[in-house]
């Protein structure tokens, strides 16, 4: 009965969220690259260190030609580093800069404060109590 009432909602809340985010973001250094949308792939490898592009693909769950498109931004801006990896050229390496760290980190924060923002009207409680819901929406769709 509820379930499509619910799914309408949670894209609303998505949309605010995103809202927010694109509203406490700070313009970036270089107006000449965009490197707006790849926050979760600098967040991978500042957690994960160097990894092979293909593995940072399965783990982003992306097709490797568009982490391909995503790379070439990313090192333009100077966030990462690809090298051939030494025992098979075939392979291209990906790590994160220092200034990809601090970026990182930049958006990290924004995203919190989006957050806390998006969930000002809750208590602590209900805030709990919605972590714990959707916790549970999410466990079941891993396990299937």
């Amino acid at each position: 009965m509820y379930e499509r009432e619910i799914a309408r909602q949670a894209m609303h809340i998505t949309a605010l969220f995103r809202r927010i985010i694109h509203q406490n973001a700070a313009p970036p250094e270089d107006s000449s690259v965009t490197v707006q949308g790849y926050g979760r792939m600098l967040k991978v490898l500042s957690l994960h260190g160097p990894m092979k592009q293909t593995e940072l693909a399965e783990r982003l769950d992306i097709r490797p030609q568009s982490l391909t498109v995503a790379m070439t931004k990313l090192e333009t801006a100077g966030l990462v580093t690809r090298t051939r990896d030494g025992k098979d050229r075939r392979q291209v390496m990906v790590e994160i800069t220092e200034e990809g760290r601090r970026h990182s980190e930049k958006i990290e924060a924004n995203r919190s404060r989006a957050a806390e923002e998006l969930l000002a009207g809750l208590s602590e409680d209900e805030k709990e109590t919605v972590f714990r819901l959707l916790e549970k929406v999410l466990a079941y769709h891993k396990e299937t």
